[in-house]
């Protein structure tokens, strides 16, 4: 917030993507905050009031948000189990605007008021759609080991209401990494 620290992300000398500073003054790099998970994202609010850490856990974001007034975390509102990505906070850092998706949800917006902690949503994708989510599987990870020992996670998807021992058509994708990645 000063300008004296610049925050980077990086996995320079480790496995996972971290948060580091560099002190332009001193020259020097410290470790800011690390994971056994990459972090993703880390920002400011507008007035420097509130920083936020986004972690990719196991496919899932995982948010901390910090009141750097008090050095308290800020409690998100009870919000559907879904993917959750606060997109940014309003000028006056009273609203977060906060982004949720999952498999039964696709990718609706909400506005939490900081001060009064009303929570309001934005869209509603399903208002203007014959779709409706509980015509929508939720996905599952499953874990499985690969021939070398190594533990490679996967999201299954099973077809709804299919009775024990029936069969389904199955598509299986696969896909490289390290960089691309299914998320829930």
């Amino acid at each position: 917030p000063d300008g004296k620290l610049l925050y980077i992300l990086t996995d320079y000398d480790s496995e996972f993507m971290r948060l580091v500073t560099y002190d332009t003054e001193n020259e020097e790099w410290n470790v800011a905050y690390e994971d056994e998970w990459d972090v993703v994202s880390a920002s400011f609010s507008h007035k420097n009031r509130y920083f936020l850490i986004r972690v990719n856990e196991d496919g899932v974001s995982r948010v901390q948000i910090e009141d750097t007034q008090t050095g308290e975390n800020l409690e998100l509102p009870p919000l559907p189990n879904a993917e959750i990505v606060p997109l940014g906070f309003s000028r006056s850092e009273r609203y977060l605007r906060i982004w949720v998706s999952s498999d039964n949800i696709p990718g609706d917006q909400y506005i939490y008021d900081l001060e009064t902690y009303e929570l309001i949503k934005l869209t509603n994708l399903f208002d203007q759609s014959q779709l409706k989510p509980d015509m929508l599987v939720k996905s599952e990870l499953v874990r499985y080991e690969s021939f070398d020992g190594t533990e490679i996670p996967a999201w299954i998807y099973r077809p709804a209401n299919l009775g024990w021992g029936k069969r389904a058509p199955v598509v299986i994708e696969v896909h490289g990494g390290p960089m691309a990645q299914q998320k829930a």
